[in-house]
């Protein structure tokens, strides 16, 4: 993903899934205020890549259209 500014960073994939700890595998990004992993979504598409859940857009730099699943299962971990 590249961010709005048009930077973009390059960072080894980990394991990480949904609410394990950072770093996180491909798909996910690492929220830094738990050091957890979030999953990636596309605020269009929220109900098939966050069933039971929404996608958040306009989280931090992620550019717009893009943003992480909350709700749902994606949030029991």
């Amino acid at each position: 993903i590249v961010r709005t500014d048009g930077t973009t960073s390059c960072v080894p994939p980990g394991t990480g899934k949904l609410n394990e700890p950072c770093p996180c595998a491909y798909g996910y990004v690492c929220a830094k205020s738990s050091n957890k992993c979030l999953k990636l979504c596309r605020v269009a598409n929220a109900s098939a890549e966050c069933p039971g859940g929404t996608c958040q857009g306009g989280t931090g730099n992620l550019p717009p259209g893009f943003g992480v699943c909350v709700g749902g299962y994606e949030d029991a971990g």
